[in-house]
This record gives C-alpha cells, sequence and structure tokens, in this order.
C-alpha cells in the first residue's frame, strides 16, 4: 500500500469498516480483551516488510477522533457478533429438541395412530406443537438478527434457499421475513 492510499484512508471522510478492511488486508487487525477497551495492532509475523510499514503508517496517522470512532465500530461488531451467537445457538437448541421429541415420543405414536387407529393424546399434540412454535420463534430472530459477518449470511440465504431433496422448487418466504436478510447482503457485500 503506497503512502497517497494510506493518507487517504486516515484524512478523508473515515469509514471504520473500510479503514479496518483495508488494515486486514495488509496484516492489521484488532483484539478485544474481555472488560478492556478494543485494541488495534499489527501482525508482524508472515508479513512483508512491505506490509509492516503501511500498517504501522496507516495506524500512526489515525487521529484521537478515528481511533475513538474504531473503537466503536469493533465493540459494536464484537456485540452484534455475540447476539447473532447467542440466536443461532438458540435455534440449534430449538432444532434439537424437537427432534429428540419426534424421534422418542411423536414419531412412534404417530405410527401408532396411523396403523390402529388411536389418536395421539392431545398433551402429546401440545408439546410437539410447542416445540414446533420455540423452533419457528428461535428462527426468526435469528433471521431479524444483523448478520455480522458474510458467514452469517450465508447461513441465511442457505436457509431461504434451500431445496429438499426430491423438491423441484424452494420455500416462498415473505418480504417482512426476507427483509433483514436484504439489508444484509447490502451492507455486507456493498463493495463488490
Amino acid at each position: 500500500m503506497d503512502d497517497l492510499t494510506t493518507d487517504r484512508l486516515c484524512n478523508e471522510s473515515f469509514d471504520p469498516r473500510a479503514w479496518l478492511a483495508d488494515f486486514e488486508k495488509i496484516g492489521g487487525g484488532f483484539i478485544t480483551p474481555p472488560d478492556r477497551a478494543p485494541m488495534i495492532c499489527q501482525m508482524i509475523e508472515g508479513r512483508s516488510r512491505e506490509d509492516q510499514r503501511a500498517a504501522s503508517r496507516m495506524m500512526g496517522a489515525l487521529t484521537d477522533d478515528q481511533r475513538a470512532a474504531l473503537r466503536a465500530h469493533i465493540t459494536e461488531h464484537a456485540a452484534a457478533e455475540r447476539l447473532w451467537s447467542e440466536r443461532l445457538r438458540a435455534v440449534e437448541e430449538a432444532n434439537r429438541v424437537p427432534t429428540d421429541y419426534d424421534r422418542q415420543v411423536w414419531d412412534p405414536l404417530y405410527a401408532l395412530q396411523k396403523t390402529t387407529g388411536a389418536k395421539v393424546p392431545a398433551e402429546i399434540v401440545d408439546r410437539q406443537e410447542a416445540l414446533s412454535d420455540a423452533h419457528w420463534e428461535a428462527r426468526n430472530a435469528l433471521m431479524e438478527t444483523p448478520a455480522p459477518t458474510l458467514s452469517a449470511l450465508r447461513w441465511k440465504l442457505d436457509l431461504v434457499f434451500a431445496v429438499e431433496p426430491g423438491d423441484d422448487s424452494h420455500d416462498a418466504w415473505s418480504v417482512d421475513f426476507l427483509a433483514q436478510t436484504i439489508a444484509d447482503y447490502r451492507r455486507l457485500l456493498a463493495d463488490a
């Protein structure tokens, strides 16, 4: 990265996301220690001297306001990643519980109903519906959460574009359901 580019990145209207993206390309990065402000750092191991100098120039050219903007951006991004991770775990748990319940309780009783005509008890049906509702609520909450990374966006797109084996089309989704995913790809792929 030449001096002119370094100066431009640090002195024009400052965009922390763009600055970090360029900084990471030359081996820079950041860490977010627990209970401390994020720290911007440059990697030395495995980086060329040219990259090290460029990263050092980028860090040295930052104003106090730009450093504060970077810390705020990193803190916000870390919070968004934590929220995404928490909601993803909730979806995974909401997927696991009904699968176990279906296998252990619902499927055998439903098969019995089909072969003998015996009704599945109402409390079993209610429990199965409650588990299904919890699954949908957890998944919807995750879909409404801004994707903090491209891998999070990919998770959403994999869900939206999933085609089950034997199907010749995929599910249709409401605009409300897709709104955050559309905002995510516009934000995360803005520079593509």
